[in-house]
């Protein structure tokens, strides 16, 4: 049995919004903010990726690959999660994606007890510590379950500030094993702004119960998640995870690299 690691959250300011609603905000030990949707720079906005190209699991050890398994993604552009520049990423059929290189484990994408809180050392066989959760927990395909992706040069949900590309992973129709009712989730990212959305479409509350949604660092020595107690998946809700560098609804800083023409740069100069 691998230990567990958990760190204390820093808590900031709730907002309340028009109606009274309260929405947590939050940063990791890294400095990544997470706004949950309805706040400002935070709008829900599904996006279709119909056009999309479906994932070709392969199973993690001996239960079928739709039940625990993983597939890559070859990125379109570079993406920038905490502070090292991604190429590729690897997508789970428990509802997360990780974020693997050389020299560090790939990821099985197994499934063996939820990751809450986070960060925490994950427990399938085979584990990258760098994640995203979009609804990680025991999930299959079952008879009508997909995943796919979608990249958009200019994302039809736009970031925070201007425009973007965007790199969509979706699973729709899955479910959750021991509960009935479907679960339809998306992790969007934003190649130049660095900035994380987790939405969801129609979800049964009971398959949802207890999931985790949330982020990681590659070391899991930083992360920030809704999950446990705090209702983390919802129908036509989501959450935001904004980089330090590129704060919620704010310019970019002067002399950062949004083209990716020679695929990162460190910041500052």
């Amino acid at each position: 049995m691998r230990a567990w690691l958990s760190l204390p959250l820093l808590f900031l300011p709730t907002t309340v919004l028009a109606g009274g609603r309260t929405v947590p905000t939050a940063a990791d030990a890294f400095g990544y903010q997470r706004l949950a949707d309805g706040a400002p720079h935070c709008p829900y906005q599904w996006i279709d990726t119909s056009a999309g190209s479906p994932f070709l699991f392969a199973p993690s050890d001996t239960d079928p690959a739709s039940d625990d398994g993983w597939a890559d993604l070859a990125l379109a552009l570079p993406f920038v999660f905490y502070d090292k520049a991604h190429t590729s990423l690897r997508v789970s059929t428990n509802g997360y994606i990780a974020f693997t290189w050389s020299g560090f484990p790939a990821d099985d994408g197994g499934y063996w007890r939820s990751d809450c809180p986070l960060p925490a050392i994950p427990d399938n066989a085979e584990a990258a510590f760098g994640r995203v959760y979009a609804m990680g927990g025991d999930l299959e395909a079952g008879s009508q379950g997909l995943a796919r992706s979608q990249f958009f040069p200019t994302c039809p949900r736009a970031p925070s500030y201007g425009s973007d590309a965007c790199t969509v992973i979706e699973w729709a129709d899955w479910q959750r094993k021991g509960a009935s009712g479907l679960l339809n989730a998306q992790v969007i990212l934003y190649h130049a702004r660095r900035e994380i959305v987790i939405q969801y479409g129609p979800v049964s509350p009971t398959a949802a119960a207890g999931l985790t949604a949330g982020i990681q660092s590659q070391g899991a020595d930083s992360g920030i998640a809704a999950c446990g107690s705090e209702p983390a998946v919802q129908s036509s809700r989501g959450w935001c995870f904004f980089h330090p560098l590129f704060p919620a609804g704010q310019p970019p800083p002067p002399n950062a690299d949004l083209i990716f023409a020679d695929g990162f740069e460190a910041w500052p100069p």
